[in-house]
């Protein structure tokens, strides 16, 4: 038992299944086939959100709109950053139902960034500002590791998380060693 943490179990079987399912998840994301399951979850979203304000038409990832197309690729659809909540959200000793619910929220939150993201430089792609590489660059570089981290800070005091990512598994297992 962590002391810090009395009703949280942090044993060495846990911290091994918490670490195994670190490489799982890393494989999975390496594969490339989460790519083909949240682009078209960030390509629907923006469409029907952009069809509130102007005429649209969807082919697969290209948006019409304005006479401009739009290319969603799969670089848009942020799986890196999935990845790093995966992360965060696993190397935090907490029961696997919170796991879950934690991945998914934040994963929600990440995904609502995300289209936000698109749709303002969609538009500004279509009324052709002369900002929008800088504005795209700043969003990619800068805001979408600022992204994850707000998901992740909004998503620990959601769920008034205690633990800390890693370090209390590493101070429990010294612990352990010095005992």
């Amino acid at each position: 038992m962590n002391s810090d943490h009395p009703t949280l179990d942090i044993s060495y079987k846990s911290i091994f299944l918490r670490y195994v399912s670190l490489l799982v998840i890393g494989a999975i994301f390496a594969t490339g086939w989460l790519y083909k399951a949240l682009l078209p979850a960030t390509i629907y979203p923006t469409y029907f959100i952009l069809a509130q304000f102007q005429k649209v038409a969807l082919s697969g990832s290209i948006i019409f709109m304005a006479g401009s197309q739009l290319e969603i690729v799969p670089a848009c659809a942020a799986v890196s950053a999935y990845f790093l909540l995966a992360i965060l959200t696993v190397s935090t000793p907490l029961p696997l139902k919170k796991i879950l619910k934690v991945f998914f929220f934040s994963s929600l939150l990440l995904l609502v960034a995300n289209v936000v993201r698109i749709i303002i430089l969609s538009f500004l792609f279509i009324n052709g500002s002369a900002s929008f590489d800088i504005v795209h660059g700043v969003f990619w570089y800068l805001l979408s590791v600022v992204f994850v981290i707000l998901a992740w800070f909004f998503t620990v005091a959601f769920f008034k998380i205690k633990n800390i990512p890693f370090y209390d598994d590493i101070k429990h297992i010294y612990g352990e060693i010095r005992k």
